[in-house]
């Protein structure tokens, strides 16, 4: 595409004033949707690698990244680099990288090789109508929840890189489970499969699932400490805090790729969000017609001011 640019411009000129020939037209339109057809389906591939809450566009910088690489290993096209440079014109920079290496943007995966050898009660085939897909979807979800409520199916240390507390020592803010025993509680939203088909016919089957936690959170501080250690309160909680993971398994040999995770008990992001809530100097104008409250709309609280 640029060199056929150059060959229209030349270096250095201005674009030529005259009208240029159809055939030429043609072959810029052709090149010019193709190349928008690989950005728009690497955009929708980088979805499935992003985490479940607290989305950033740090984060969906490195879903693209990770997601292309793993299909296309060898980019020729500067693809990935081109979404780089964009972003890091525009002042966007991920949290937690070196740098902005396409190699340093990639999801770090697992240390260890975590390995989930009761996959097979997941039903990963091909479903053709939606309401299949649902089912498929529902049960899958119900079927990973039953497994991973049997913490020995993990080590704790892998549970905690998903961003989740199980044990006994997470705080009291911590949704529990009735059913069991007041139990730290977590959900499996979504459980899904995708088969993406790369450049030269190779085939990427993976499980994508999103895993959450909520934890009820306090605009003082010191309240939110005490109410962690103790889980009395005398007042509901003043806002949720959701943490957890999205995992991509790898189907051929059912292992975990990547660990997408916002940690359930990360105080910098607990702040950050206590903060967003109740130290803005203004409300937003929403707020004006509807009242605090307006933040539990999630698209009122995305557009808030602060």
């Amino acid at each position: 595409m640029a060199d056929l640019i150059r060959m229209v411009t030349g270096e250095g000129e201005r674009f030529p004033d005259r009208d240029l020939h159809p055939d030429l037209l043609n072959r810029l339109t052709a090149e010019a949707n193709k190349t928008a057809g690989h950005v728009l389906r690497m955009c929708i591939r980088a979805l499935d690698y992003l985490p479940p809450v607290d989305i950033t566009f740090g984060d969906f910088l490195r879903g693209v990244v990770t997601a292309d690489s793993d299909l296309v290993a060898d980019d020729d096209r500067g693809y990935r680099i081109a979404f780089v440079e964009a972003f890091r014109r525009r002042g966007i920079y991920p949290r937690d990288c070196r740098s902005l290496a396409v190699d340093s943007l990639l999801w770090e995966e697992p240390d260890e090789d975590v390995a989930l050898g009761w996959l097979d009660g997941i039903d990963t085939s091909h479903k053709e109508s939606r309401e299949d897909l649902w089912k498929q979807a529902i049960d899958n979800a119900a079927a990973f929840y039953g497994r991973l409520k049997d913490r020995s199916r993990l080590p704790a240390e892998t549970l905690r890189k998903m961003g989740l507390a199980l044990d006994d020592d997470a705080p009291k803010t911590i949704r529990r489970s009735i059913k069991d025993g007041g139990a730290p509680a977590f959900d499996v939203q979504s459980v899904r499969t995708t088969r993406r088909i790369g450049p030269d016919g190779e085939e990427l089957p993976q499980l994508v699932v999103e895993i959450v936690q909520e934890r009820r959170g306090f605009s003082d501080a010191q309240e939110q400490t005490n109410v962690d250690a103790s889980g009395h309160r005398s007042r509901a909680a003043d806002f949720i805090f959701r943490g957890g993971c999205t995992l991509i398994i790898d189907l051929h040999s059912a292992k975990v790729r990547y660990i997408v995770s916002k940690d359930i008990l990360s105080a910098s992001r607990l702040e950050a969000q206590r903060r967003f809530l109740f130290e803005r100097e203004t409300e937003s104008l929403g707020a004006t017609y509807f009242g605090l409250d307006s933040r539990e709309e999630p698209f009122a609280f995305l557009h808030r001011n602060g």
